[in-house]
């Protein structure tokens, strides 16, 4: 008799963490200036982008002017995106200065957060407002779609009723 109460104590249990677990596990943390979770911008592959969160990512090559005709001078941009989890990495092309010579280097330089997100600070997307956002992080460096705080490296697009809908972190520049 005593073995079903226990029995369904352990389920309940198991099951209230799992789906705890499995709500946690799509939502992102947002380090400004810094990258999403264990992506770093500047430092972490396209390998490793291509796995995040064990997820699929559509592919999109960018295509700019060549002037070499091996492979890693033709694509200047690739942009890895999931709309389901709502993660858009932006990799560009740079050039990297090496001992003896100079090269083109593939470089992680932005992310793009739609869904499931809180940033460092608590600031979640599709709960906190912009005056949220103001209130931690001052007026913004720039005022257009996306508000940025170019210093900080983190941007925030807006709805219609002033909450955020999408964050995004960006190499931070000083001007």
């Amino acid at each position: 008799m005593m073995m079903k109460p226990l029995f369904l104590t352990i389920v309940f249990v198991f099951t209230f963490f799992y789906c705890a677990f499995c709500q946690q596990a799509d939502t992102v943390l947002v380090k400004s200036g810094v990258g999403v979770d264990n992506i770093v911008l500047l430092k972490t592959s396209r390998s490793v982008v291509h796995n995040f969160k064990n997820k699929k990512y559509d592919l999109n090559e960018g295509r700019g002017i060549a002037c070499g005709i091996g492979p890693s001078q033709r694509n200047r941009s690739a942009e890895y995106k999931n709309d389901t989890i709502g993660l858009t990495f932006y990799f560009s092309t740079r050039w990297v200065r090496w001992p003896f010579h100079t090269m083109s280097k593939m470089r992680l330089r932005k992310i793009t957060i739609t869904k499931n997100a809180k940033t460092v600070s608590g600031l979640i997307i599709g709960k906190s407002t912009r005056k949220d956002v103001v209130a931690l992080l001052g007026i913004p460096s720039d005022n257009g779609t996306i508000e940025e705080y170019k210093s900080s490296g983190i941007g925030f697009e807006y709805n219609d009723k002033g909450v955020v809908s999408s964050i995004e972190v960006f190499v931070p520049y000083v001007e």
